[in-house]
């Protein structure tokens, strides 16, 4: 794996920032040319269909994939050059969460605690309280629902008091109840304790009713990165913003094909 060699003034920053991030699969797919910054107390919501590179986006900026071009820093840490100082301000849910069925959810975060010692048993019973699981918390893992799941997936992630949180379609398998809990739960984390997180969905209604800052994501790019309200007062809805854009960026397509058949 390739990484930077050279500070690209990364020593200042404080939040997210990917630089020039790229990577791509055997199939020609995946991102090309990542630029964004989320900045402290700020939600920054990553919108794009299936496929568009949400997924890969978040593990590049966890370490769970390589790259061979960019740089990512973490309040001025880089993942190249600082990998265990950097990682330890993460907390984050990627992908499917996976679970062991004959623990109990007091016994998952006694595994997280495993990595982070300074975690006290008073903090992982304020933590199940905050998500929901409390009188759930010594029942196995493997009679849980889905949403439970992923309430204590979130559990997990938070547990250690992160500075950066990465939340992969983090609402889904969740009922309404679940939904608003940890909509709160981020904004409290974002707005209250000044988190810089990043939050992924195909969903636009997940996304309108928590972000600060949107970016689009499709065919591996981002394609626009503005403040939610300005979507909003530009198309009325993040929906039909999300949409007309999808639309310009498929007609400028078709226009570049059909000038290079000719």
């Amino acid at each position: 794996m390739l990484r930077p060699k050279k500070n690209l003034g990364g020593a200042k920053l404080k939040g997210i920032h990917v630089k020039n991030l790229t990577r791509k699969y055997n199939n020609n797919r995946g991102v090309i040319n990542i630029n964004f910054s989320v900045g402290q107390g700020e939600i920054f919501g990553l919108l794009g269909p299936n496929g568009a590179g949400k997924t890969t986006t978040l593990k590049l900026v966890t370490g769970l994939l390589s790259y061979k071009q960019g740089a990512i820093y973490v309040n001025g840490s880089s993942l190249g050059n600082e990998y265990e100082v950097y990682m330890r301000q993460i907390g984050c849910i990627i992908g499917d969460v996976r679970l062991y069925p004959y623990l109990n959810a007091r016994q998952h975060l006694g595994l997280v605690k495993n990595y982070y010692p300074a975690i006290t048993a008073d903090r992982i019973t304020e933590v199940l309280t905050s998500v929901g699981l409390a009188e759930f918390a010594s029942e196995k893992v493997g009679q849980y629902s889905t949403g439970m799941k992923q309430r204590l997936a979130f559990a997990m992630a938070i547990v250690h008091k992160p500075q950066v949180l990465l939340l992969d379609e983090p609402f889904r398998g969740m009922d309404i109840e679940g939904k608003s809990m940890m909509r709160s739960q981020i904004k409290h984390l974002a707005e209250r304790e000044g988190l810089a997180i990043i939050v992924s969905s195909h969903l636009v209604h997940d996304i309108e009713d928590i972000a600060s800052t949107v970016a689009v994501m499709n065919r591996g790019q981002i394609i626009k990165i503005i403040p939610k309200q300005a979507a909003l007062q530009s198309q009325g809805t993040l929906e039909n913003y999300f949409l007309n854009l999808l639309q310009e960026g498929e007609a400028s397509n078709v226009n570049l094909n059909s000038s290079c058949s000719k």
